[in-house]
């Protein structure tokens, strides 16, 4: 297979919902702050999306018709799936929705799981119960236009302890734009690693499904972990008989819209943290042990100076047979 990355959003509204603009003016929006794709994503509704397809051609943004099932509970997006009465979701019912989804082989993801709730916005947290997370497949870890609330760092850990608890659910940066200055106005996005050989929209669903997301302030990276000659990429699932591997770990960064030095922060399961500093003149590539206990790792770039994120990328995760 052969891929290339692709910037991306995977959640926007229009005035269809509680956007402000119409869905042109969010894509022409989306074509200058050089978007290549992005979900329509409104509250309970898909009527935004007639003429979706000629405003893709027509601003060469790919316009991938979605939803945001908004309710009492949380906030769920999909894409690919026909529209589900979403009046009939309860507090229990989030995993007869997915398996409606998958279905039709769409994607379903959690909308800022920890975001505002009551009584501000009811339903803006994650409140759904006995979900069997095997059947989600992403979680908003960033999320909005600005994190006036810290709610990234309650996404995230949220996130992390579903991963703990092995499942393999896929971090991605919802905009959640209302309006066309958010483009501009967020400092962030997806890059997507997609198969090139694939339509596009399924490529983009795929490359989610496989974990194949870094979240972005601007970077793009990739972590890539060698074993015996076999390499494996964020998403994937290294197999061991046996700890104490000694594993080649390389950084693949597009240095384009870095400035200055950087550190990598590479965080496992047990919080510990190993930083790899680098430089545009430096090696991106170190050597570590493998540990029974390392569930999975991933990577985030940081800002040297001031200490801000730049870019996380979603794990690898490790399985001892």
């Amino acid at each position: 297979m052969s891929f290339k990355w692709i910037k991306m959003h995977t959640h926007t509204h229009t005035l269809n919902s509680d956007g402000k603009d119409n869905l042109k003016d969010m894509a022409y929006a989306a074509k200058e702050s050089s978007v290549e794709a992005m979900f329509l994503t409104d509250h309970n509704t898909m009527a935004a999306w007639q003429g979706g397809d000629a405003i893709s051609k027509e601003t060469g943004v790919r316009i991938i018709k979605g939803i945001e099932y908004t309710t009492f509970y949380g906030h769920i997006v999909v894409v690919g799936a026909p529209y589900y009465r979403w009046e009939t979701l309860t507090i229990k019912s989030l995993n007869e929705l997915a398996d409606y989804v998958h279905k039709y082989n769409g994607i379903i993801g959690i909308a800022h799981p920890k975001g505002i709730d009551d009584p501000v916005c009811t339903g803006g947290g994650y409140s759904f119960e006995d979900v069997d997370f095997s059947k989600i497949d992403f979680i908003e870890v960033w999320h909005g236009v600005t994190d006036k609330f810290n709610e990234w760092k309650k996404n995230k850990e949220f996130w992390e302890n579903k991963l703990n608890e092995g499942r393999s659910i896929t971090a991605v940066y919802g905009g959640d734009f209302h309006r066309k200055e958010h483009f501009q106005e967020s400092n962030a996005f997806n890059w997507l690693l997609i198969d090139e050989a694939q339509e596009l929209e399924e490529a983009i669903v795929d490359a989610i499904k496989a974990g194949r997301v870094v979240m972005s302030k601007g970077p793009r990276f990739n972590m890539e972990f060698e074993k015996d000659m076999e390499s494996y990429n964020m998403g994937e699932t290294i197999k061991s008989e046996s700890d104490g591997i000694l594993y080649n770990v390389f950084f693949d960064i597009d240095w384009t819209t870095i400035e200055g030095n950087i550190v990598i922060n590479l965080v496992d399961n047990l919080g510990r943290i190993k930083e790899v500093k680098c430089s545009r003149n430096s090696k991106t590539n170190i050597k570590m042990n493998g540990d029974i206990s390392i569930k999975w790792i991933k990577a985030e770039i940081i800002d040297e100076i001031n200490k801000e994120i730049l870019a996380a990328c979603n794990p690898i995760y490790f399985e001892y047979i």
